[in-house]
């Protein structure tokens, strides 16, 4: 992919964030991320080399279920917590990552009121990220200037019909310059496929 022998690649939001690629024309979000932040530090693998590009975010409703539980359910209730307390030495090793979380935590509070607050805190953090990232998809504004005002800046953009999609438009591909002839595109033989992936995975 970095050699430019694969057009296309799928990856996690953790691999992907390890690309330094100039001319990456699409970002596609299959899942949505669970928070703002991380959605344009993604995005922003994309036209590194200043030419266009585009980021789509596949999204339907309950798309959020999924984030909920990847990012709450690691995040230790107080029953657990009180378990945790009580039963301390027992976790010096685990695998189990909201025991973990709580053996990294645990010694900067001196109660376990203070430590349980600390993680209903994060709980909330969590949510309000992701009821963020849901209004960016589902706001029928300019998405730049959601992006803008979010993080505070004062800049307001001069919307026009390139800038952005909003609900319900279509993505003007044509429009800018993203939609590619494929008579124009090489076709591989199945053998020559095969030789190339051969080639990227041999050790």
């Amino acid at each position: 992919f970095l050699d430019n022998k694969l057009d296309l690649i799928c990856a996690t939001s953790a691999f992907g964030m390890g690309i330094n690629k100039e001319n990456i024309r699409y970002v596609i979000h299959y899942h949505l991320p669970g928070e703002l932040e991380s959605y344009i530090q993604e995005i922003g693998r994309a036209g590194r080399d200043g030419k266009q590009s585009i980021a789509i975010l596949l999204y339907q409703k309950g798309d959020e279920g999924i984030q909920q539980q990847l990012s709450l359910n690691n995040i230790p209730d107080n029953q657990m917590i009180d378990y945790y307390i009580n039963n301390k030495q027992q976790f010096a090793e685990t695998d189990n990552e909201s025991i973990q979380l709580l053996n990294k935590i645990s010694n900067l509070y001196s109660s376990k009121e203070e430590l349980q607050s600390f993680f209903l805190q994060r709980k909330r953090q969590k949510f309000n990220s992701l009821q963020q990232m849901l209004q960016y998809v589902d706001t029928n504004e300019c998405r730049r200037q959601y992006i803008l005002d979010y993080f505070e800046d004062d800049k307001k953009i001069d919307h026009h019909e390139l800038c952005c999609q909003k609900l319900n438009d279509d993505l003007p591909l044509k429009e800018l310059g993203l939609i590619f002839d494929k008579n124009e595109q090489k076709s591989l033989k199945i053998e020559e496929f095969y030789k190339i992936i051969d080639e990227i995975f041999r050790t």
